[in-house]
């Protein structure tokens, strides 16, 4: 395969061949990885046990949400939900097509470009959003049942997916909705003035590139839904379990689930990982085998001439 190869073909081809073969290791690391050990898991439904600590366990009960969200830097506070968003925005400049770009709200920088217009070609730029005032979830401190174990960040985020793999509808108050209850004087500290459920950078006149606006979106607790989480007992909370190890855990669900609604789940969650990692290993190699084919220039000596001898 390296024969006849120039020196950076061959380190290119050796880097797509080693990142192909990473990604299938763990792709089937996934996909061998046992759910049985679920089966000797304790299950949690009363006061946690201090004599639990660092184990794995499985918890159930309803969401108890007695804390409240703030987001200091903005003065914004928000009850009875579980998570809640801020979202910043910029007026920016983005392409369309090779001679027409657009203005509108973005959360995430667009990069400068160039179009040609009836005055020749011509750049566009947006500025750089500023590091004080960016995006962030925040999440409530609750806890499960009669447990007293608090639930991470970590066990939001995942409750959606995980229940997605067992074919469960999501629970209505799962969903993110905007949130427009929002105090008079929460953009001060950044010169924002609220107006329509935005904090706005400029409320009256002509909107321009570079202006900011910041709103808000929750997750609601209605009704104190029931969930089941699965994770390590650490100080009072319940604390996701690392995935560099053969054990790939699923964290939480909506419902009461058994024992073996909770290994089809961990199935579904390693078939989730097996299939991306196998194709962006299988590529890696191709790319390997295929590409990278530039031959060793072959220095040829022009023939002699009869003042070379």
């Amino acid at each position: 395969m390296f024969k006849n190869l120039n020196i950076f073909s061959i380190i290119g081809k050796i880097i797509c061949l080693g990142l192909g073969l990473l990604c299938l290791y763990w792709s089937f690391r996934f996909i061998t990885a046992n759910a049985n050990f679920v089966d000797d898991l304790k299950i949690v439904t009363e006061k946690f046990d201090p004599t639990d600590e660092g184990k794995m366990i499985i918890i159930k009960g309803n969401l108890q949400n007695n804390s409240t969200i703030y987001d200091s830097e903005m003065n914004v506070s928000v009850e009875d939900v579980s998570a809640m968003k801020r979202i910043v925005e910029m007026l920016q400049y983005r392409k369309k097509g090779s001679d027409s770009y657009s203005i509108n709200w973005f959360s995430y920088h667009i990069s400068p470009f160039a179009i040609d217009t009836s005055r020749g070609n011509e750049r566009f730029y947006n500025p750089e959003f500023s590091k004080d005032l960016q995006s962030k979830n925040f999440y409530s401190n609750a806890t499960l049942g009669n447990t007293g174990l608090s639930l991470t960040r970590n066990h939001f985020i995942y409750l959606n997916t995980d229940t997605k793999n067992l074919n469960r509808e999501k629970e209505k108050n799962s969903k993110w909705v905007k949130y427009t209850d929002l105090p008079e004087d929460g953009g001060k500290k950044f010169g924002l003035t609220l107006s329509k459920g935005y904090y706005k950078s400029r409320t009256h006149g002509k909107i321009h590139v570079g202006d900011i606006r910041v709103s808000y979106q929750v997750q609601k607790i209605q009704d104190n839904p029931f969930i089941t989480a699965i994770g390590i007992q650490n100080n009072g909370t319940l604390e996701i379990y690392p995935y560099n190890t053969d054990k790939h855990v699923a964290h939480a669900f909506y419902g009461d689930l058994s024992k073996d609604e909770i290994k089809k789940a961990i199935k579904g969650n390693n078939m989730q990982g097996f299939i991306p990692a196998f194709i962006i290993g299988l590529i890696f190699i191709l790319i390997g085998i295929f590409a990278f084919n530039g031959e060793k220039e072959n220095i040829i000596a022009p023939p002699k001439t009869m003042y070379d001898e």
